[in-house]
């Protein structure tokens, strides 16, 4: 008899649209997409997950926006759905460069980081 599968205690997985690649200004097609776990490994459903980006003037960046609006800014939020999963939207700032987006869950005390790169011309 074959053992369990492990459990995935990862507290925050990016399911899509993590370190795409776009031009300054540029709305990502594909949403950001995480999945939030609790520290036993279930989905953590109902839970509220912070996206919060720290844009410093000539410093590459992004902007975020919950799915359901289009106004960009640097904090926007979503509870985790049935499958434990938050999703935004995802705007490139004005400067090229790596860019870093804080995503953070703080009732259970998780963050993690997503990256992305804006560029001056089409990658």
């Amino acid at each position: 008899m074959q053992p369990p599968p492990p459990v995935d205690k990862t507290p925050i997985r990016v399911i899509a649209g993590g370190q795409q690649a776009d031009t300054v200004d540029a709305i990502l097609q594909q949403a950001l997409v995480v999945e939030i776990r609790d520290s036993t490994g279930q989905l953590a459903v109902g839970r509220t997950v912070r996206f919060t980006s720290f844009i410093a003037s000539g410093e590459p960046g992004v902007k975020v926006s919950a799915l359901d609006q289009q106004n960009f800014g640097t904090f926007a939020s979503d509870v985790a759905d049935a499958q434990g999963r938050a999703k935004i939207l995802v705007q490139m700032w004005d400067v090229a460069g790596t860019a870093k987006l804080e995503v953070s869950v703080p009732e259970l005390g998780v963050t993690d980081t997503v990256t992305y790169t804006v560029a001056v011309t089409h990658p």
